[in-house]
């Protein structure tokens, strides 16, 4: 997150997010919207231990309807599953303003919401792969440009750190290779007709992409 920049934490349950963030970037303003009333009132607490209360506003929002596109630089988007992360971009009358960048972390489903991004020609500009407690996590900095992308360029961004021997990405980029491979085994079990060409695609590349990695 860049400073002096609106910011929205989508789903933000105990507020940690826009606290931390409140502290070190400088924000405009802070939004931290949440649809349950009980993790709010948790934000709220969690604002006033630490004295925010002038940069951090917390609003009760299912998704992004509850926000204005003016209060909105950046939204984040984490802790949630992919298609509800999916189900959230494609509410949002904002979100393919080409100016809004969206920070999302898929706890689950992230082939969905990779797919999504693509077919509704959302541009990754970064990715990170991170873990946690053994666990493995990717976290997205999208924005909406209208381009159309050839499908691995949305695996590519975690394949960049593999170049630069980063442990953690080539652990990651492994696990999507699993996911597809199981998808595609899956189909072939399956009684009825899948179509699974766009995952074959897939792990072609990303295993063209670590055989030159290796060499």
């Amino acid at each position: 997150v860049e400073e002096n920049k609106s910011i929205v934490d989508v789903g933000c349950d105990h507020g940690y997010v826009a606290v931390y963030l409140a502290a070190t970037k400088k924000p405009k303003n802070i939004i931290a919207s949440d649809l349950n009333l009980m993790p709010l009132e948790g934000a709220v607490k969690t604002i006033k231990m630490y004295g925010a209360e002038e940069k951090i506003e917390a609003r009760l929002s299912n998704g992004l309807r509850n926000i204005k596109e003016d209060e909105a630089d950046v939204v984040i988007i984490a802790g949630m599953g992919g298609e509800l992360i999916s189900d959230i971009l494609k509410e949002c009358k904002f979100a393919k303003n080409g100016k809004t960048t969206f920070l999302l972390q898929p706890m689950s489903a992230h082939y969905d919401l990779r797919k999504y991004l693509l077919e509704n020609k959302f541009e990754i500009i970064e990715e990170f792969a991170v873990s946690e407690t053994g666990k493995l996590y990717t976290i997205i900095k999208t924005i909406y440009t209208g381009v159309d992308k050839e499908q691995f360029e949305y695996f590519y961004h975690t394949g960049k750190h593999i170049e630069e021997n980063d442990k953690i990405s080539s652990m990651y980029l492994d696990y999507l290779l699993k996911k597809l491979s199981d998808k595609v085994i899956g189909a072939k079990q399956s009684t009825t007709e899948v179509p699974v060409e766009y995952e074959k695609n897939l792990i072609a590349k990303i295993k063209e992409m670590r055989e030159c990695n290796d060499k």
